[in-house]
């Protein structure tokens, strides 16, 4: 189950494959917004947010487990 803080393994897009985050808030829509670990679109420290839905996230552990 998803909620705030926990940790996701992104399983889409493409570009972010592989790619670990956090979930920081969901929207009025049902996405979720999750601030990535890295940016993997350029070399650069600025954190990358993406929207996604659910099916798009794999669950890695809850923020207590980190």
């Amino acid at each position: 189950m998803l909620k705030i803080g926990i940790l996701v393994r992104v399983q889409y897009p493409e570009y972010a494959v592989g790619v670990l985050g956090r979930i920081l808030d969901t929207e009025p829509s049902g996405r979720w917004i999750v601030q990535l670990e890295y940016n993997p679109i350029e070399d650069d420290e600025d954190p990358l947010l993406l929207s996604l839905e659910e099916s798009e996230l794999e669950v890695i552990g809850s923020e207590s487990e980190l």
